[in-house]
């Protein structure tokens, strides 16, 4: 029995969804969506059921923001080169001091970098210089004698 144009149709491929007929054909309406979101599986469809294989070196996003080139590897996005000086505020902490403050890892544009944090910030008295000496007080330097000219 020939399928009346227009009627819905399917063509037995699991893998394509039902359509219409048109000229006593079935015209699919679109393939199975078997999108996992993972960008590092590459998806498909084999027989009506969707598979889902590792996508080796294919380019993702690790979600951080300071690698650059993430690449999928064994399944997993792993980040590429780092473009900032730190990952954490320990990164920073080398550059603490009880009077300048504390130092943290602060997102810069794109990269992350040490910031100092102004309300760490402390007003420290100024260290004590040694005495110095006022020019009068100073020891001189012996006078310089002049030398005669003398015969031989």
């Amino acid at each position: 029995m020939a399928l009346v144009d227009g009627a819905i149709c399917v063509d037995g491929d699991g893998c394509k969804l039902p359509g219409q007929c048109k000229a006593g054909l079935c015209q699919s309406s679109g393939v199975k969506d078997c999108d996992d979101g993972d960008a590092c599986s590459d998806d498909g469809c084999v027989s009506g059921a969707c598979t889902h294989t590792a996508a080796e070196g294919a380019a993702c996003d690790d979600g951080k923001a300071c690698t650059l080139n993430d690449s999928c590897q064994g399944g997993a996005c792993l980040g590429g080169a780092s473009i900032c000086k730190c990952q954490s505020d320990a990164d920073c902490e080398p550059l603490n001091d009880p009077c300048a403050g504390q130092w943290y890892c602060g997102k810069e544009g794109e990269a992350a970098v040490c910031k100092l944090n102004p309300a760490t910030v402390v007003t420290c008295p100024p260290r004590p210089r040694p005495a110095s000496r006022s020019p009068a007080t100073q020891p001189r330097p012996p006078a310089r004698q002049r030398r005669s000219p003398t015969a031989c």
